[in-house]
């Protein structure tokens, strides 16, 4: 009995080493999903030639000012497929799909050196626009690119009013302007106006345009539908953005109208007159607005005296200013019930 357990504790023994040996071979098995690695991945980066080849390429800086004053080092080694540099392989920069930006003095005419190296230099270009460029090397079958950033370049926009009537008068002036990064003023930029809110503006000449020798893109802005408006200025990959206010004329209390014989001005602030002249003054009284009141430093009213209270019909209220002398008249229109209401005149 007793050779018999013993007999069992020794193939437990053994069977136990076993596992334990299993356990230790199988400490260096990769978890489910985890591929294993055998050696190290292939230098260089990039795609490969078929024969392995590859192309390291690097640059001194990710970023470059768009004023074109300064460059960025680019470098491309040539590595076949141990990772050893190859001498003599021809290597062709490109930066793809840009327009202006260039590779240049570039090393060796473009052969490798004996480590397997070429160098060269990019160039912002003509265009001065913030943008990304993609620069290329290829080399013996293999290829690799690395991206630029061209930054720095600035649009600014300057409006001389900001509150505009709907009804298309007394138009402002906007005035874009387009810098590089060492604030250079940009000609021949392509300048676009967007326009969004609940209001409406319109641009005169048109909503895009190119910069002048100064930098500079001019529009006129009017009012056409009330309510506020944000427009947008695109140019040189850059943005900038200003606010206005579209007024409702039929909403405001304002003298909308003078007439002088023949000679009717609209929405005025300014007018002239002979003596002997007879100019009505018209005012846009909205409710509740029940009376316009009309006073004058100099001439007198429908024949009357220097003032003269007016009843509203229909939204308006006219009066006749007449002078015997000549002069500046100061003009004030208000409304008699809500003086806040008012409106001046110089004539």
């Amino acid at each position: 009995m007793d050779k018999i357990v013993a007999s069992l504790i020794g193939s437990l023994l053994f069977a136990g080493a076993l596992a334990l040996t299993g356990c230790t071979q199988d400490t260096n098995a990769t978890a489910p999903g985890t591929p294993p690695v055998f050696g190290n991945p292939p230098p260089g980066g990039g795609n490969p030639s078929p024969t392995g080849n590859r192309i390291q390429l690097s640059v001194s800086a990710g970023q470059l000012p768009s004023s074109g004053a300064a460059t960025v080092d680019v470098t491309a080694v040539v590595l076949d497929v141990n990772g050893q540099t190859v001498p003599g392989n021809t290597v062709t920069f490109s930066t793809g799909t840009d327009l202006t930006a260039f590779i240049s003095n570039i090393s060796g005419g473009g052969v490798a050196d004996a480590n397997g190296v070429v160098t060269g230099k990019l160039n912002v270009g003509a265009d001065k626009s913030n943008r990304t460029v993609t620069i290329s090397a290829a080399a013996a079958g293999a290829t690799n690119l690395v991206p630029v950033q061209i930054v720095g370049s600035t649009v600014a926009m300057n409006a001389s009013g900001t509150t505009l009537p709907d009804t298309g008068v007394s138009p402002v002036t906007l005035t874009v302007t387009a810098k590089d990064s060492a604030n250079n003023p940009v000609s021949n930029a392509a300048v676009t106006l967007t326009k969004t809110g609940a209001g409406n503006v319109t641009f005169t000449p048109a909503a895009t345009g190119t910069t002048n020798g100064s930098g500079q893109f001019v529009v006129t802005v009017a009012g056409a539908a009330g309510g506020a408006v944000t427009v947008t200025a695109s140019a040189l990959g850059a943005t900038a953005v200003t606010n206005f206010t579209v007024t409702s004329a039929a909403a405001n209390f304002s003298i909308d109208q003078t007439t002088n014989g023949a000679v009717v001005t609209l929405n005025p602030t300014a007018v002239s007159m002979k003596i002997g002249d007879s100019l009505v003054v018209q005012v846009n009284a909205p409710a509740p607005a029940a009376s316009v009141t009309f006073v004058t430093t100099q001439g007198s009213w429908n024949g009357g005296g220097t003032s003269a209270n007016v009843a509203v019909a229909g939204g308006k209220a006219s009066a006749t200013l007449t002078a015997a002398q000549a002069g500046v008249a100061n003009v004030q229109v208000f409304d008699p019930a809500a003086t806040g209401n008012n409106d001046s005149l110089t004539v």
